[in-house]
């Protein structure tokens, strides 16, 4: 009889501090909007089909299948579709971790040929969550820290294990609403019915884990928008409005205003004038 003993000797990783916050897969489809953005969290990102361009810091790289991307908290990004291959991806995205690099905030590889585990492990994750198996959420935070460590394994890097948020799921589900649905008409009340919380306690609650309230964070997720319409499209100011979810366009025209110091005109107008 053959046999062999392994004895496990490497004390914890510190992957095993990391939280899991959220996972989502996302198509583009033409309604999408992109704007530059950042959270308090990292992102793992995997391009599951498609094609398109990932917008980070300073720098821009072509998307392909099979791509990974790590954006550490508090970083600049986004991503946009070509249209004729709608971009498709995985995003989880993690509390208590981020990589120690040197000169950026972000690291990037393919996983096809040498890391197709972490495409297996990352797939695990959303069908979990999708099929609402008993247990999902554990087996999910289990998968994700060997994700993690086939990071680590591949970047050859250390990591930083401080917690960079602390908040409600109840706010970050509607943090992540609102990233989503922008352009919706939305009311502090719809919040609160939303989330099952006194809409007091909820203004107080985003305030404190988000640094403004959620319809003063609404509204600059609009400007946002509409910064990146007046940039790169020919619409109307009035079709910018309306395309970011203002109620009219007056209110849009006082909203970016207050915000910006200048009309929607007036900053198109700059955009192109340089």
């Amino acid at each position: 009889m053959g046999f062999s003993n392994y004895k496990i000797t490497d004390k914890p990783s510190d992957t095993a501090k990391s939280n899991l916050i959220y996972i989502t897969y996302t198509k583009y489809e033409h309604d999408w909007s992109s704007f530059m953005h950042t959270h308090p969290f990292t992102e793992l990102f995997l391009v599951t089909g498609g094609a398109g361009e990932f917008y980070v810091e300073n720098d821009k790289y072509p998307l392909k299948k099979g791509d990974f991307i790590i954006v550490n908290p508090n970083t600049v990004h986004t991503e946009k579709s070509t249209e004729k291959n709608p971009l498709e991806y995985i995003v989880v995205a993690v509390d208590n971790f981020s990589l120690n690099l040197k000169n950026s905030n972000h690291f990037i590889f393919n996983c096809i040929n040498k890391h197709s585990d972490i495409i297996k492990y990352m797939d695990s994750m959303l069908l979990e969550q999708q099929d609402s198996k008993p247990y999902s959420d554990q087996v999910c935070r289990n998968i994700l820290e060997i994700i993690l460590i086939e990071i680590l394994r591949t970047t050859k890097l250390n990591v930083d294990t401080e917690p960079t948020i602390s908040a409600s799921k109840e706010c970050f589900k509607l943090k992540k609403y609102l990233d989503s649905n922008y352009s919706s008409k939305i009311t502090i009340d719809d919040l609160a019915k939303l989330s099952n919380l006194n809409k007091y306690y909820l203004i107080h609650s985003f305030n404190k884990y988000f640094g403004d309230s959620p319809i003063n964070y609404l509204c600059k997720i609009r400007i946002r928008v509409a910064k990146e319409l007046l940039t790169n499209s020919d619409y109307s100011i009035s079709q910018i409005a309306q395309s970011a979810g203002f109620s009219s366009q007056s209110y849009f025209t006082q909203c970016f205003i207050k915000d910006c110091g200048l009309s929607p005109t007036s900053y198109r107008q700059q955009v192109k004038n340089h």
